[in-house]
């Protein structure tokens, strides 16, 4: 089976915030749902999660994470939090009560996406 993906995927454990019916910001509104999240892997087309709750495929969700990368001279740069819109692609049960979902980006500044697959990038080595 040939791999489709378009993006080389990284496996990573990072926390990651979802939300479910609505856009992240400080305000909340009623009937959004935040959950915060597993990442398991990552790339600049998507991203791999573990939640306790289901989420169904087909769900548009909005995801923040804060991300740190190294520069070339190996110091630690922080990043603005990463806000992306994802759709979820795959949901399963996985181990334990918990739910692998894969996520496909289909909305990140360009920016972002630049960060996440130069991260991905230097790791792959």
């Amino acid at each position: 089976m040939q791999d489709r993906r378009r993006y080389q995927r990284l496996a990573l454990n990072i926390s990651v915030v979802i939300r479910i019916g609505g856009t992240i910001d400080k305000k909340a509104s009623l009937g959004e749902e935040e959950i915060e999240v597993s990442a398991l892997d990552i790339s600049a087309g998507g991203i791999g999660l573990v939640s306790i709750q289901p989420v169904p495929k087909g769900k548009i969700i909005e995801i923040s994470m804060d991300f740190t990368t190294l520069s070339l001279e190996g110091e630690v740069v922080f990043h603005k939090p990463i806000n992306a819109e994802g759709e979820v692609r795959s949901a399963m049960p996985w181990e334990k009560d918990r739910y692998r979902l894969g996520i496909m980006f289909t909305k990140i500044d360009r920016e972002n996406r630049i960060i996440i697959k130069e991260f991905v990038k230097r790791f792959m080595r």
